[in-house]
């Protein structure tokens, strides 16, 4: 009823048919990256495919790229725990388009806290030094 978020770091494609069909509501983030899980994103725009852990060469820039729609990834729920070529850097520096790139890098983290109904914009606004 609140349309929070449920981050799990591994899901199996099973488990998230059942939960994404049981609570409607609730946007699910897989904390760690598997292309294996895009069909289902792009079937289910409550489903994030989170970057974290997608440590082979260029693969968010592969899954990004084979996939229209950047819609369904988020940067690395662990991106802060890793230098920044992990999180952040996989992303920023792929062969793929800028409005890609913004859109992974904050824009659909953006929308899933757009979808909680306690979340205001103004909870973002950085504080002036």
């Amino acid at each position: 009823e609140h349309r929070l978020v449920y981050l799990n770091h591994a899901f199996s494609t099973a488990d998230l048919e059942w939960a994404l069909a049981t609570y409607p509501n609730v946007t699910f983030i897989n904390g760690h990256f598997f292309a294996g899980l895009r069909p289902l994103a792009n079937a289910h725009p409550r489903l994030k495919i989170c970057t974290c852990a997608g440590m082979c060469f260029r693969d968010s820039e592969r899954d990004a790229l084979a996939n229209p729609a950047s819609d369904v990834m988020l940067v690395g729920s662990d991106f802060g725990l890793f230098q920044l070529g992990f999180g952040v850097g996989v992303i920023a520096y792929a062969n793929i388009p800028e409005r890609d790139k913004e859109m992974i890098l904050g824009l659909n983290a953006l929308a899933v806290l757009r979808r909680i109904k306690w979340f205001k914009p103004s909870m973002l606004r950085k504080s002036a030094r």
